[in-house]
């Protein structure tokens, strides 16, 4: 059940129906069997693997809130380590490891013996596996009580408005919020509308009108060498960006008409200055999760460069696996610690380097440099294997004479089947939205615009009804993040 189909709009009318129905002390038993129902649509039999998470979970945190030894707590955080990390390696990785496994042992002319695996990766497994890891971690720390209503912990791992593609919420901010004590006011409805309006508009009208195009120059880089994957490329930066942060600020929305308040997952990343500055910007419920549970425990940066080095890598290499299960994406998180390091290191070895940054001038270089290393590591993100990124870069200007050439541009653009209404269609959309975001890095636009006047709100909202209705393809494209 896509968040951009008629099915959820109908689900969601009914369970807000509901929600204003049943008593507060019900909302939340509303809320879980709706979720179930939510994620269900996909793949019933796949709420066997959320429960049995949510079950293991719930038991350990248990366990160790009621454990005075220190070994005791420690054995049931890494029951439900391995419980879930196994069941995530089992259903995403294990595929990975055996075709590996299998290249290494041709290698050496040895028997492959492990057997293969047919299981579909479940939607939303890596997302709602970190969001319950944390709460067990949170609670081994001692940060947390454990939640003793089975119920309402189960709600916190499948709250259907941010289930399978996050934000990966903290157990501290989301949990209290489940009880559903606190009433939505006019502005949590209105807000939460506009959220809803401007996630569809960026993914159905700017995300999806993309999609094609980059497809068609990824699945046959040899075609579109040159300036065609270089479009491409441009093209899919904005394509995943739309759509991800159009699914986050649907969930947002959601789950604010309920009162709910869910966290920001993203901050205009393109228009970062630095590596460091991009990732304070982009997918920020994981990068801070990774930040939180595993670059922090392993030292951060303490112990000595080399050892701030490792876990930079380390961290950046587990970032792009959680992604997929592909040495290309394990590719380009290295690609992002690269970038990072480099980063740090410039700041820490030449010296007045941060204060010339913030001038205009360096500002624009630095913004100008970031945005080009984002874009060459979203090549390796988006190809179908490290070959096909490496040619797809190799031959990034293998056409670079004929881009003065009307003809040749002309033959770039119906190559990637998009025709001049295309092109103009997609150049104001974006720059709609790059100007909404622009707007953004001055507060945020939805609560200022409480204070526009009414008709020119409404004109708004009404532009963004109509552009979702006659300018989206047409054609149901799943969310990116779907996949992972």
């Amino acid at each position: 059940m896509q968040f951009d189909s008629w099915q959820f709009i109908a689900f969601f009318i009914l369970v807000t129906a509901a929600f204003r129905l049943v008593s507060v002390r019900s909302r939340w038993l509303l809320f879980l069997m709706a979720s179930y129902v939510f994620y269900m649509a996909w793949k019933p039999e796949y709420v066997f693997l959320l429960l049995f998470s949510t079950s293991v979970d719930y038991v350990s945190a248990i366990r160790m809130n009621s454990s005075r030894s220190t070994a005791a707590r420690g054995g049931w955080l890494c029951f439900s380590l391995v419980a879930n990390l196994g069941v995530l390696f089992l259903y995403k990785y294990y595929g990975l490891f055996q075709s590996t496994w299998s290249t290494v042992t041709s290698s050496y002319g040895l028997a492959d013996m492990l057997p293969r695996s047919n299981l579909v990766l479940p939607v939303g497994i890596s997302f709602y596996t970190f969001q319950s890891l944390a709460y067990t971690i949170d609670v081994f720390r001692g940060d947390l009580p454990a939640e003793k209503h089975f119920g309402r912990f189960a709600l916190y791992v499948v709250f259907y408005p941010q289930l399978v593609a996050g934000p990966i919420e903290r157990a501290d901010r989301l949990l209290p919020q489940l009880n559903f004590e606190r009433s939505p006011n006019h502005d949590d409805i209105v807000v939460g509308f506009r959220h809803i309006l401007w996630g569809l508009f960026k993914k159905m009208v700017v995300s999806d009108r993309m999609a094609e195009a980059v497809d068609l120059a990824y699945s046959a880089p040899v075609e579109h060498a040159g300036l065609g994957s270089i479009v491409a490329t441009v093209f899919f930066a904005l394509q995943i960006y739309a759509d991800f942060s159009g699914y986050s600020d649907i969930a947002i929305g959601s789950a604010r008409i309920y009162g709910v308040r869910l966290m920001d997952n993203f901050r205009q990343p393109y228009f970062a200055l630095n590596p460091r500055d991009f990732w304070s910007r982009w997918h920020i419920s994981l990068s801070t999760w990774f930040r939180d549970y595993l670059y922090i425990p392993l030292g951060g940066n303490k112990g000595g460069p080399s050892r701030r080095i490792r876990n930079i890598i380390l961290v950046f290499g587990l970032s792009g696996l959680w992604h997929g299960a592909a040495w290309h994406y394990v590719i380009w998180g290295l690609l992002h610690a690269g970038y990072y390091l480099a980063f740090h290191e410039g700041e820490r070895l030449i010296p007045g380097m941060d204060r010339a940054l913030r001038n205009r001038r360096g500002a624009f270089g630095s913004w100008l440099a970031t945005l080009v290393l984002v874009l060459v590591a979203w090549i390796f993100f988006r190809a179908s294997s490290v070959p096909s990124a490496l040619f797809m870069i190799r031959n990034l200007f293998s056409d670079a004479a004929g881009w003065t050439d009307p003809q040749h541009l002309r033959h770039v653009f119906w190559g990637l089947n998009l025709s001049r209404m295309d092109v103009i269609i997609i150049a104001c959309c974006n720059a709609t939205e790059l100007l909404f975001e622009w707007q953004n890095e001055k507060g945020p636009v939805c609560e200022r615009l409480s204070s526009a006047p009414f008709p020119l709100r409404w004109a708004l909202y009404l532009a963004l009804a109509l552009a979702i209705l006659n300018l989206s393809p047409g054609e149901a494209i799943p969310f990116a993040y779907f996949q992972f």
